[in-house]
């Protein structure tokens, strides 16, 4: 397995809206995206993740971690690179898709670190409303991604939390075979000891 690329670590932060900031609080937040397969709806979902970041106040970062990918693909990456706040993380297409997380997470600089797949469709929650629910205390926020939603209608879907000093549930689907599938139906956001954790335990 070869060696892998990444942009250097002091690359610049995406813009954060400021609110957060007012409170006093100075936190950050990095995004690894797993299962870049898709090309045609990786535009759609990057810019949805930009504002969305955006939106939940804190300087934030989106990693690319791209496996093997083809070489329109890396470029497409490598393009998304020069906007402020993502950063690409090429791996060999040998990589195992457990190590391929871990090195998303130990390169992740974050205060919290959010995990999904490339995919299209909204979480509920949302993005800032799950960095919300993590800066008054939790250390694992889950949502579950829906191909559409409707404000009026329920969602059977919910949000499961674990406080300090509560049990643990490791994310689902830590041995799947591809990384598209790790996450399945749902995305993770993990506090800095919780990322500490997960790697220590590997």
């Amino acid at each position: 397995m070869g060696e892998p690329e990444w942009q250097v670590e002091d690359s610049p932060w995406g813009h954060a809206s400021g609110w957060a900031q007012l409170s006093g609080k100075q936190h950050n937040v990095s995004c690894v995206v797993l299962g870049l397969v898709d090309p045609t709806r990786l535009a759609g979902m990057f810019d949805s993740l930009s504002d969305a970041l955006t939106e939940a106040g804190y300087p934030w970062e989106v990693l690319m971690i791209d496996v093997g990918a083809s070489r329109s693909l890396s470029g497409l990456l490598g393009a998304w690179c020069g906007r402020q706040g993502f950063r690409r993380i090429a791996l060999p297409a040998d990589t195992p898709p457990a190590a391929a997380l871990a090195i998303g997470l130990e390169r992740a600089r974050g205060d919290a670190v959010l995990l999904t797949t490339a995919r299209s469709g909204v979480l509920v929650p949302s993005i800032p409303q799950m960095v919300t629910q993590w800066s008054e205390g939790l250390e694992i926020v889950r949502a579950t991604w829906v191909d559409s939603f409707d404000a009026h209608e329920p969602v059977p879907a919910s949000v499961r939390n674990r406080s300090t000093g509560g049990e643990s549930n490791a994310p689902p689907g830590a041995a799947a075979d591809s990384l598209g599938g790790m996450l399945g139906e749902e995305a993770l956001l993990l506090d800095r000891q919780a990322v500490k954790s997960l790697l220590e335990g590997r």
